[in-house]
């Protein structure tokens, strides 16, 4: 991850305000590391963050870092963003690009024996032998970056349309901050709304700052995989058809709808009003026209509206009709009808 200039304004860490609560941390593994293996992984990142509670039931050691199979997965940005976090644990003694040497435990095939019933974590721990529940006991310990916003983070993979994104920018308001990188925050932009960005130098960084926030919400992504071996509260955008990031324990929400419960509150999307002028109907999305479009001719040209709470229809009102539709209550559609 690196800093550059964005167009929401960048929002420097030192200025944000700081909170004097902070979660309490399970206890960790009681055993001191031996720092005598070597470890190999090819990532992706998640993968590698999730492979660390094997590592350290090993005993820990130095972290080689390699592509797989002539795929970048492991490039030198990446190498950059991941290996601070890494060393920043005290079973970690190094991390380095592997040159041929001799490896302890090898994470780099791991992957042929992924079963999505398992999480990430318990796969790779069974893979090298140690505790397959291993995960359950944190395995990052950081110090905060306190300050008094919700992080939000949302990767270009392992999405689910109804997730109540919406519903969550109108519950939180003002106090979302997104984490990420530039493309992934326009991305959200365009398909959500506004909202505060801010880019982490490295994963460090960024742990630091779930460390010290209320609350992190996201998608199965990197970013998550922190989160998780802080044993932050969370709620995850679970990826049903690989729903191997699904953690059950206290303080994680994992959302598989298009609602969830939070502090006694349900966080859904809003009902939205789309109205279109001037013959743009049907809207089509994913190749199929939604009948929920009402057709009524208003002086002589076609209009219409939708009403509807799921994501994936709103991002494909706004945009298949960026300029030709607008939001707008149901009273106010009915007030148009009126005065036609």
């Amino acid at each position: 991850m690196a800093n550059g200039n964005v167009a929401t304004p960048m929002i420097e860490v030192r200025n944000i305000p700081q909170v004097a609560t902070l979660m309490v941390a399970p206890v960790l593994n009681p055993q001191p590391p031996t720092l005598s293996k070597s470890f190999l992984h090819s990532g992706d990142l998640g993968d590698a963050i999730y492979a660390m509670p094997a590592m350290r039931d090993a005993g820990g050691g130095c972290l080689f870092l390699t592509n797989r199979d002539g795929l970048k997965t492991m490039d030198q940005r990446r190498f950059d963003t991941i290996a601070p976090l890494f060393k920043s644990q005290d079973y970690i003694s190094d991390v380095r690009w592997w040159n041929g040497e001799k490896i302890d435990h090898d994470f780099t095939n791991f992957r042929p024996t992924r079963n999505h019933r398992l999480t990430l974590a318990e796969v790779q721990s069974r893979y090298i032998g140690t505790d397959p529940k291993g995960y359950e006991r944190q395995w990052l310990t950081l110090a905060p970056i306190n300050h008094d916003r919700i992080l939000i983070h949302r990767s270009p993979r392992y999405r689910t349309d109804g997730f109540p994104w919406l519903g969550v920018l109108e519950h939180f308001g003002k106090r979302l901050l997104y984490c990420g990188l530039k493309n992934e925050h326009q991305m959200f932009v365009n398909d959500f709304g506004d909202v505060d960005f801010y880019e982490p130098k490295d994963l460090l960084e960024y742990g630091r700052m779930i460390c010290g926030s209320e609350l992190f919400i996201g998608n199965q992504s990197a970013p998550y995989s922190v989160a998780e071996g802080l044993k932050h509260k969370v709620v995850l955008e679970a990826f049903l058809p690989a729903p191997d990031c699904m953690f059950v324990r206290d303080g994680a929400i994992q959302v598989t709808g298009d609602s969830f419960f939070f502090d006694g509150k349900v966080i859904e999307n809003p009902v939205k009003f789309f109205f279109a002028e001037n013959g743009s109907l049907p809207i089509k999305v994913n190749s199929q026209v939604f009948v929920k479009w009402t057709r009524r001719q208003i002086g002589g040209s076609w209009n219409g509206i939708l009403k509807t709470s799921n994501s994936a229809e709103i991002i494909a009102a706004r945009r298949q009709f960026a300029s030709g539709v607008k939001v707008i209550s149901e009273t106010e559609f009915e007030e148009i009808l009126k005065h036609k």
